[in-house]
């Protein structure tokens, strides 16, 4: 009879759970939305597999361009990475334990020619195509695929990490001087939000408009640069703490581990972004804050 009475409530309080929850969504419609389309974008393995592009594609590109190019393109780079990931900590622990971490630049340099150059550049763009494939899944449009999107993709991968280059050396001059912190965390979000702005658009093709690829790229960039910054708290003893129980592997798992977490602020901000373009009320906001700028420079001429 007690088993009977358990089920029941069990059930009971299923029932009043979906109830709920269904309520619940049905007031907040953004939230329903988010809920409805998260599984549909399939944030948790998108972001896996963008993370498992960066490390397998990306790191290798990031070690070529070290070798072959100028030191002062590629110092800013990959010092700051090393920060925010906590590998430049890691790494020096290692070596002082006897490991081999260190990558010998005049070694690559040597044992890499033309050709793996090109090959190294060409896969790289695998990373750039597994977010240009998140993003068209967010916004539900077809894959577009061949040379064109190669190449789409190739350009903006470049341009992506000067980017890195230009939030680095701002990074660089936070340090620096202590008064610049809060206008150079501004500047790094302003241009972080316009590249993912320009990211957004260019990597869909222009197929989505400026204004709604907007609140995207502005959730992206704002998220982004406070992950970088909490990284750097966060990361180093990881890092350590990796490096120190599995070598060489825990240096890998600490990058895979940072890439993952910042391909899911990618999706995730994409979702976000798009639901809150299409969502109704704030749409209503915005038009209400665009007419009240009007008026007030409506009221400042003469």
């Amino acid at each position: 009879m007690s088993g009977v009475n358990v089920k029941e409530r069990w059930a009971e309080l299923r029932s009043r759970t979906v109830e709920t929850r269904e309520a619940t969504l049905s007031r907040v419609p953004l939230l329903g939305r988010l809920v409805t389309d998260f599984p549909r974008v399939e944030v948790i393995d998108r972001s896996m597999v963008i993370g498992a592009q960066g490390l397998l594609a990306l790191v290798p590109m990031l070690i070529v361009m070290a070798a072959f190019l100028p030191a002062d393109l590629t110092d800013f780079v990959t010092v700051r990475i090393g920060e925010v990931t906590g590998l430049d900590r890691a790494e020096a622990n290692l070596l002082d334990a006897g490991g081999g971490a260190a990558v010998d630049v005049t070694r690559v340099r040597t044992q890499t020619g033309i050709i793996g150059i090109t090959i190294t550049i060409l896969s790289a763009t695998s990373f750039a195509r597994a977010i240009q494939r998140a993003y068209t899944t967010v916004w539900e449009l077809p894959r577009v695929g061949g040379v064109k999107a190669w190449r789409r993709c190739l350009v903006w991968l470049l341009g992506w990490l000067l980017t890195l280059e230009a939030l680095s050396t701002l990074a660089r001059m936070d340090d620096r001087r202590a008064w610049l912190e809060e206008v150079t965390l501004l500047t790094q979000v302003v241009v972080a939000t316009c590249t993912w702005w320009v990211s957004i658009r260019f990597l869909l093709f222009s197929r989505v408009g400026w204004g709604a690829c907007f609140p995207a790229a502005l959730i992206t960039g704002g998220v982004m640069i406070a992950y970088s910054n909490m990284s750097t708290l966060v990361m180093p003893r990881f890092a350590a703490k990796s490096a120190e129980q599995f070598g060489i592997l825990g240096l890998v798992l600490t990058l895979a581990t940072w890439l993952v977490g910042f391909a899911f602020v990618v999706v995730m901000s994409a979702l976000l972004g798009r639901t809150l373009a299409e969502d109704e009320a704030t749409r209503a906001l915005a038009a209400r804050v665009r007419s009240w700028l009007s008026a007030r420079r409506g009221s400042r001429k003469p």
